[in-house]
């Protein structure tokens, strides 16, 4: 019997997966990046890790979405999630580099600034 590991999984996460699944129903082709640069790491990958730069992406957007030539940056909390100041800091300089960088809270206020920016060019009518 496979091990199930889905008690592991945070609200935060649930809300990826349902975005991630509604994005790749109804935006077909759309590419989307996440940058797995949280989570614990051994001794020796922290060490590689700050030697790689990506201590400095601490705080970068969970999202990065493209389709059609449009860009999002998205970072995602739960209803009640709260920014930290290094993501507080990644959306500013998103933002002065003229990139759509924005925050969502829960999964449908996600697919809501997903079809704002994407939902006229979507190929497939959800």
């Amino acid at each position: 019997m496979a091990k199930s590991y889905e008690s592991f999984l945070t609200e935060e996460d649930r809300i990826h997966i349902a975005v991630i699944k509604y994005v790749s129903h109804a935006y077909v082709g759309m590419d989307i990046l996440h940058a797995p640069l949280e989570g614990k790491r051994s001794e020796f990958e922290r060490y590689k890790a700050v030697k790689l730069g990506l201590t400095l992406s601490k705080g970068f957007p969970d999202l990065q979405l493209w389709y059609k030539k449009e860009e999002l940056f998205l970072e995602l909390k739960t209803v009640t999630g709260v920014l930290s100041p290094e993501q507080i800091d990644w959306m500013a300089r998103l933002i002065k580099n003229g990139k759509d960088a924005r925050v969502a809270y829960g999964t449908d206020e996600a697919i809501k600034i997903i079809d704002e920016k994407f939902g006229a060019l979507r190929r497939v009518r959800v």
